[in-house]
């Protein structure tokens, strides 16, 4: 406060004088940092308002203010009251850059106390590069085809991306567990080739991302997906069900059930006998003993996606039915009493053979030995 006064003194001596209290209002304080001066397109930068703190008088406003150097000079972006819900020292502001060229913005605040009276800050530069592009397509990839595993898949930058002229391609691709299998720069090259492999027997999505670098340091992502079908299993087992001196029947059985379709072919000594993809996932075929024939068996499966598997094969040979040319002799033919002594020897052929014996001598005893005891 200032006591400003005027004395007024005629040419004859006289005087009067009066005074006045002028009151002169401080200026406010008006200073800000920024998170950074560079930045690419859509970048988000936090201005920290240092005046928030050991202002002389009562702030009524901080008015953020931007020039985008189109000739119009400074203009309010946003006002910020103290009284303001959720008000704070840091002010966020996200800047984009569409053209093809570096756009220069300068930032400054303006307080205003609530006497009226105003302070700006020094104006701070800040360059914002051009949003960088990421577009690339999948040249062989079709997403209705089977693209049964494995699946090599072209991919290239489209042909805006590359008239950016980008600095570095580095593409990766993550799995459904977004685990990353493979991450290759091709530098400048904007052609990369990767072999998708399912070994599961379920829907595998694959995650293929693509980024491009500039030499301002910008980078921008792209994602696809690519969705590779399993391949079914062809493999199968063979098992004796049945088997007697004529006959044996086998049970052939896949080991993935649930299939689409089981195709079945068999072959009795290269002979087919069988061609069907109507049996199921498994199926029986009975057999005569009379020959120690060969057998062939073949599947090939295919599952909800049109996926085949390999061809499986396995052979089984039919065990010959065994010819037991059943056969003893006895020695002698006759005798009389007292002599009682008779050689039985076992003749059967092939002799000896892997079988079981049972004697019956006519007397009540009995014997399981091959060739029996004198």
């Amino acid at each position: 406060t200032y006591n400003v006064a005027l004395r007024v003194t005629t040419s004859s001596g006289c005087s009067d004088i009066i005074s006045r209290n002028i009151i002169v209002q401080p200026l406010p304080v008006a200073n800000f940092t920024t998170s950074t001066l560079i930045g690419c397109s859509g970048i988000g930068i936090s201005f920290n308002n240092l005046s928030i703190n050991n202002q002389p008088d009562i702030i009524d406003t901080y008015t953020w203010e931007i020039d985008r150097r189109t000739g119009l000079g400074y203009q309010i972006d946003s006002i910020q009251r103290p009284t303001d819900p959720g008000f704070s020292n840091i002010y966020i502001r996200q800047f984009d850059n569409n053209t093809g060229a570096p756009i220069f913005y300068d930032i400054r605040l303006r307080v205003r106390t609530v006497n009226g009276c105003e302070t700006v800050s020094t104006g701070t530069a800040l360059q914002i590069y051009p949003e960088p592009v990421a577009g690339y397509s999948s040249l062989n990839y079709f997403p209705f085809d089977p693209n049964c595993s494995p699946v090599t898949v072209n991919f290239r930058a489209d042909n805006f991306t590359q008239s950016q002229n980008p600095t570095d391609y580095t593409w990766s691709v993550l799995n459904s567990s977004n685990t990353l299998l493979n991450q290759q720069s091709t530098g400048t090259n904007p052609n990369f080739s990767y072999q998708f492999s399912n070994t599961t027997q379920q829907v595998q999505d694959y995650r293929v991302n693509l980024r491009t670098s500039f030499l301002s340091g910008c980078f921008k992502d792209s994602v696809r997906t690519i969705r590779i079908n399993p391949v079914p299993v062809g493999t199968f087992t063979i098992d004796t069900v049945m088997i007697n001196c004529d006959d044996i029947r086998y049970r052939f059985t896949a080991d993935q059930p649930g299939l689409v379709r089981y195709n079945w072919q068999l072959y009795q000594n290269n002979i087919k006998i069988v061609d069907s993809d109507q049996l199921g996932s498994f199926f029986e075929y009975q057999f005569s003993r009379n020959s120690a024939d060969n057998i062939r068996v073949e599947l090939q499966t295919t599952n909800f996606a049109s996926c085949t598997s390999l061809l499986y094969s396995d052979n089984v040979t039919i065990p010959f039915r065994d010819n037991f040319g059943i056969n003893f002799t006895v020695t002698p033919i006759s005798q009389f009493y007292p002599n009682t002594i008779v050689n039985i020897t076992n003749t059967s052929n092939p002799n000896p053979g892997n079988w079981t014996y049972l004697w019956n001598f006519g007397d009540g005893i009995t014997s399981t030995q091959e060739q029996p005891i004198d």
